[in-house]
């Protein structure tokens, strides 16, 4: 740490990483002035250790310096162009100089620092010698030109065609700036070796340059459509007319942000202005930035508006290495958690000509290690898409920004200064000059909600969303997609009876309601992914306008209920009417602007009027369309002006993603029949029982069915009790608990023994009571019957956490590696608010430490030094270790443990996400020695899977 006194001003500074502190009090720049945050530059120059490289040895002090940071392996080298030991005209290529607008920075300041030492008591040198052109630090941001003190003639002839009577660059000066650069290509060395030109100075030529030629290019492209020479073939569909401005302005601004609300087609827009970028400007690779659950409905984007090819990056690395070095794709999609891994491969290796970032607001925190990653990454062209740009604070929209273009606000002091009105202690009490905030946004941003383009739109919009399944639904989904292969495959021999179709038809529905949640299946937990993505649009929807109201279709009616309890929790008001048959519920959602959302099964489809909506979400998609379209018409009925959004959610790789390719089908023929016009002379009508099987094998994974032939016999081994009747006793156990308990169950972890009978366990419970253990003993006898008695222990949070902490001193063991985990609610063992933060920051470190040793394993295991890459790996495995057991132990904790300690197990243990393998792991790798390169590869593979493990939870906990 370094301290410092600024005698002017008569205040004392500390100056730690990039923190100032003013009087004492942490500021973070609420409150500097532009000398104090000069003077924390000057500290940390003053703290931190540079080489430095004089790159014009020839050139004395005025000349171009590398720089870069002693005490990190990875540190950046920046060039540092020195012009003056006093005044504020030099350049560094750092991404705080771009920004602050000081003229300095802490690189600068060390050269200067390093060049008076080397001095000594020598004179300084007024002057540069050479000719120097810079940009000026002036509000108006143009470039200046420095002339020596002695020039030759023909110097001085060359550089004063471009000079006015005051010594600027004659006007207009960017056609000057371009006149001027383009000479010094032309003309003798004798005078280029006497000017130097600032690597700023080109950067902003290129910018002006860029500008101009998009301006023009658009000015072109426009007229050629109007005048129809050029129709906008390159895509499957047309667009609608605001589509085609949003286009326009990403597709001509070239990095631009489209913040338009949801569901008018951010996605299709983007996917288009790529398209000109590709035509127009050689881009040959897009990288699609989305979250994960959103990466399928971007392929089907594309693959509906485009030619072009798309590739899915794959959770594995290795594949997704192999990607970004041989794209065959046009767009490549990934997630933000990948771009954590990946940020060096994708700027190295696949170098995107653009990037997108879709659902933006996930970088809206500046701080978060995504942030930072993702401005990590390099294009030329950029699209930000978000139809939430400012959730909280205005300093969200400043993060978004920086990613398009950090010169737009400047550095964030500067941000708040402009922008937030603050109090004498530095609390923010207001915003201010936001005028000039929209000002500065208006020519990358653009913003369209639905009431303002009312005329353009289409009276209906439809958007799907992917929603990927949970381990419990996918499990619970495999198997009934294995037994309806089964039955199909036999049915193809024509052997199944009445009752095996009837068996089939239910495996089919099973396998509809996995997709929504084990709950509808009389399984625990009580997870839906579908409700979880169904809250975020709701956010979006509400965020634009807080009085749009929702028609939310479900078949099942306890997945209305899911949705409900949340409703409920949320204090949102709603109209629940399942059955169809409370007219008092609808006339309600009608008239009441506080009653937002309207739940219904499609019994509720089939009789009322439901205009009040202008949202339907389907939560799963029915057999029929004709069904999904009785469902849409509630809302949407003959002679409405207004357009209504259709969003339907889709679970992720099951039937019902295949299932929407087969609604697609059927609509296109039914349009084929129906259409005068249509150039379909014949269509085949295969008979019923052949569709009905072409169906169900286009929908279920056949790869599941037998290789062999089926025979009739084989059939009568088919399970006719249904999935949700065959419970065992423990899952009923866990329903019931569920049921009588409610919110006062924490936690449920058990034995199973013979029987699938509850052996042993415990409960944990928010209070305990002599009623609520009469209600334990009456459930246990109803679903384990009056003879057995399991051993089941109630604890109250407290007593829960107190045995946890004493396991994680070493003081008691626990023998819980046999008991399986029944039920957790969603929230208990996890941190939240100020505790989620620290975590973060102590984990942070330990991680980064580990991430770089298993690199340099990694480089050893590459040149065949398997065996060497143990001990960097053991160091790596060390630091993910603690940084997994202050992600996992609930004890307060003022700074992570300085070695990992067994005693930590306990705790990690009780993570769902660690398995045995792990688990084991840990409590060997400290003393373990390979006898071979085959278990050396072994120990490394696993050590990086712990490291992952680690970071996910830690990128789960920064969301």
């Amino acid at each position: 740490m370094m301290v410092g006194q600024d005698k002017g001003a008569g205040q004392t500074y500390c100056c730690e990483g990039e923190t100032l502190y003013v009087r004492g009090m942490m500021n973070h720049g609420w409150l500097t002035s532009d000398a104090q945050e000069l003077e924390a530059r000057r500290l940390r120059a003053k703290a931190e250790a540079m080489s430095l490289r004089n790159l014009m040895p020839g050139h004395g002090i005025f000349a171009d310096f590398s720089v870069r940071r002693d005490d990190q392996e990875a540190a950046r080298t920046y060039i540092v162009e020195i012009r003056s030991l006093r005044d504020r005209v030099n350049y560094c290529t750092c991404p705080d100089f771009a920004k602050n607008s000081l003229g300095s920075c802490k690189h600068i300041e060390k050269v200067v620092m390093q060049l008076e030492e080397q001095l000594g008591a020598k004179v300084r040198p007024e002057r540069s010698p050479f000719v120097e052109v810079f940009m000026g630090r002036t509000a108006d941001y143009k470039p200046q030109m420095v002339l020596p003190a002695e020039m030759d003639g023909e110097l001085q002839g060359f550089v004063h065609r471009y000079l006015n009577a005051l010594g600027e660059l004659k006007g207009p000066w960017q056609s000057t700036l371009q006149l001027l650069l383009a000479d010094l290509r032309e003309v003798s060395h004798t005078i280029t070796n006497k000017i130097r030109v600032s690597r700023e100075v080109y950067e902003l030529a290129d910018e002006l340059q860029r500008r101009q030629e998009l301006a023009s290019a658009r000015s072109r492209f426009e007229q050629e459509v109007l005048d129809g020479e050029r129709p906008l073939q390159f895509l499957r569909r047309r667009l609608y007319d605001y589509q085609i401005k949003g286009m326009m302005h990403l597709g001509f601004t070239g990095r631009a942000m489209l913040c338009d609300e949801m569901g008018l087609g951010k996605s299709v827009q983007a996917i288009a202005a790529a398209h000109i970028l590709r035509e127009l400007w050689g881009v040959r690779q897009v990288l699609v930035v989305c979250p994960g659950s959103l990466k399928a409905e971007w392929e089907e984007q594309i693959r509906k508006f485009s030619d072009l090819p798309v590739a899915l990056a794959s959770e594995d690395r290795e594949s997704r290495l192999a990607l970004y070095r041989a794209p065959e794709a046009f767009f490549v999609v990934v997630n933000y958690e990948q771009v954590l891994h990946d940020e060096q491969e994708i700027n190295g290796v696949l170098r995107p000509g653009l990037i997108i970032l879709d659902e933006a607001q996930r970088i809206k925190n500046w701080q978060t290690q995504t942030a930072r990653s993702i401005k990590q990454l390099r294009s030329e062209f950029a699209f930000v898409l978000t139809g939430t740009p400012l959730e909280g604070r205005i300093d969200e929209i400043y993060s978004i920004v920086e990613f398009i273009n950090p010169r737009i606000f400047g550095s964030l002091f500067r941000f708040n200064r402009d922008f937030y009105e603050l109090d004498e202690k530095g609390r923010v009490v207001g915003y201010k000059n936001l005028g000039e905030l929209h000002e500065r946004l208006r020519p990358i941003l653009l913003r369209r909600q639905k009431q303002e383009i009312l005329s353009e739109l289409p009276p209906r919009l439809d958007n799907t969303y992917f929603v990927k399944l949970t381990a419990t639904q996918r499990k619970l989904y495999a198997e009934c997609e294995g037994e309806a292969a089964k039955l199909i495959n036999q049915a193809r021999q024509g052997a199944l009876t009445a009752a095996d179709y009837q068996q089939l038809q239910l495996r089919l529905t099973e396998m509809r309601m996995a997709c929504d949640s084990p709950v509808l299946l009389g399984q625990e937990p009580r997870e839906a992914p579908k409700v979880d993505e169904l809250f975020n649009i709701l956010d979006d929807i509400w965020d634009s306008r807080a009085t749009r109201k929702v028609l939310v279709f479900s078949e099942w009616e306890e997945m209305l209920k899911l949705v409900r309890q949340r409703l409920e929790k949320a204090g949102i008001g709603f109209a629940w009417q399942p059955d169809g048959e409370a007219t008092e519920a609808v006339e309600r959602f009608s008239r009441e602007e506080g009653c937002r959302v309207f739940l219904t099964t499609d019994s509720g489809a089939s009789r009322f009027d439901l205009q009040a909506a202008s949202v339907v979400v389907n939560l799963d998609l029915p057999w029929n369309p004709a069904r999904l379209e009785q469902r849409i018409w509630r809302a949407w009925r003959h002679g409405r002006k207004r357009p209504i959004s259709v969003i339907t959610m889709i679970a992720e790789e099951t039937l019902e993603h295949r299932l929407l390719a087969t609604l697609h089908g059927d609509e296109a023929a039914a349009s084929d029949l129906l259409d005068a016009e249509s150039a379909m002379e014949d269509l085949a009508l295969p008979s019923g029982r052949a569709a009905f099987l072409r169906r169900l094998e286009q929908v279920v994974d056949m790869r599941l069915a037998p290789t062999v032939p089926v025979v009739a016999e084989a059939a009568e081994a088919a399970v006719s009790e249904p999935a949700a009747r065959r419970l065992s006793p423990a899952a009923r156990l866990t329903q019931e608990l569920g049921i009588c308990l409610g919110p006062r169950l924490l936690l449920f972890r058990g034995r199973i023994g013979g029987g699938e009978l509850l052996e042993r366990g415990f409960v944990v419970v928010t209070e305990d009571s002599a009623a609520l253990r009469q209600k334990l003993e009456e459930v246990i006898a109803k679903t384990h019957g009056e003879e057995w008695r399991p051993e089941l222990q109630v604890l109250t949070r407290e007593e829960y956490a107190l045995l946890q902490r004493l396991a994680q001193a070493g003081l008691i063991g626990i023998n819980d590696r046999d008991l399986q985990e029944f039920y957790r609610a969603g929230t208990f063992g996890q941190f939240t608010g100020d505790e989620a933060g620290k975590r973060r920051r102590m984990a942070e470190p330990l991680l980064i430490w580990a991430e770089r040793q298993s690199r340099m394993a990694s480089c050893l295991a590459q040149g065949e030094f398997l065996l060497e890459g143990v001990e960097p790996m053991r160091e790596a495995v060390d630091h993910a270790a603690r940084a997994l057991a202050v992600l996992c132990v609930t004890d307060p904790l003022t700074r992570a443990p300085e070695q990992f300690s067994r005693t930590w197990l306990a705790a990690i243990r009780e993570q769902p996400e660690i398995d045995g393998e792990l688990l084991r792991f840990l409590g060997t790798f400290g003393s373990f020695q390979p006898e071979d390169e085959e278990e050396a590869r072994e120990f490394l593979e696993t050590g990086r899977r712990l490291i992952d493990n680690a970071r996910e939870r830690l990128v789960r906990l920064s969301l």
